[in-house]
C-alpha cells in the first residue's frame, strides 16, 4: 500500500469522524432527553436484528468465498472489497429488520437527528464516490479497487433513510386508517 493510499485511507476517516460529530452536535437540540433509552421490546427486536444482521453476513461470506475459490481468477475485486461488501450487506439488513419494527430510534429521539446524520454522511461519501468514478479510479488492471468504498457506504447510508421515510411513510398511513 502506498503512502498516498494510506493518507488518503486516514484522511477519509478523519474527515468522516468530524463530519459524524459534527451533525451530532448540530442536531442535538431535536432531542427530548439527555439519555437515548430503548424500551424492552425494543432491546428485543434490537437482539433479533443484530441476529438477522450477522446471519445475513455469514451467508454472504460463504457464498463469496466459495465462488472466490471457484472461479480460476477469483472474484473481479480486492479481498477488502469482498469483505466490506458483505459488512455492507449485513449492516442493510440489520437497519431493515430495525427500522421495520421500530428499534432503530430511541423513544427520546426524533427520527430528524438520525436521518440528518445518515443524510450528511451519506452525500459526503457519494460525493467521494463520484469523484473516483469521474477520474476513472474504481477498477484497475480489471479489478475493482477499494476507491469504491465510499460509493458503497454512501449507498448504503441512503437507503437507510429511504427506508425510514418509508416506515414514517407506512406508520401515517396506519394511523389515519385507525382514525377513520
Amino acid at each position: 500500500m502506498s503512502i498516498a493510499t494510506l493518507l488518503g485511507i486516514i484522511t477519509g476517516l478523519a474527515v468522516g469522524l468530524i463530519a459524524y460529530f459534527i451533525a451530532r452536535k448540530a442536531t442535538k437540540k431535536y432531542r427530548f432527553g439527555n439519555k437515548e433509552d430503548f424500551d424492552e421490546k425494543q432491546k428485543i427486536d434490537q437482539g433479533k436484528a443484530y441476529k438477522v444482521g450477522f446471519l445475513t453476513f455469514m451467508l454472504y461470506s460463504a457464498i463469496s468465498g466459495s465462488l472466490d475459490i471457484c472461479l480460476e481468477n477469483g472474484l473481479p475485486m480486492e479481498g477488502s472489497i469482498i469483505s466490506f461488501i458483505g459488512l455492507v450487506i449485513g449492516a442493510f439488513a440489520f437497519a431493515s429488520y430495525a427500522v421495520f419494527h421500530d428499534c432503530y430510534i430511541s423513544l427520546n429521539e426524533k427520527a430528524i437527528r438520525t436521518k440528518i446524520i445518515l443524510l450528511v454522511l451519506g452525500v459526503i461519501n457519494l460525493i467521494l464516490g463520484l469523484i473516483s468514478l469521474y477520474h476513472q479510479d474504481l477498477v484497475e488492471n480489471g479489478r475493482l479497487t477499494t476507491r469504491i468504498l465510499p460509493l458503497l457506504t454512501g449507498s448504503l447510508l441512503l437507503a437507510i433513510i429511504l427506508e425510514i421515510l418509508i416506515k414514517e411513510r407506512l406508520d401515517k398511513r396506519e394511523c389515519l386508517d385507525e382514525e377513520s
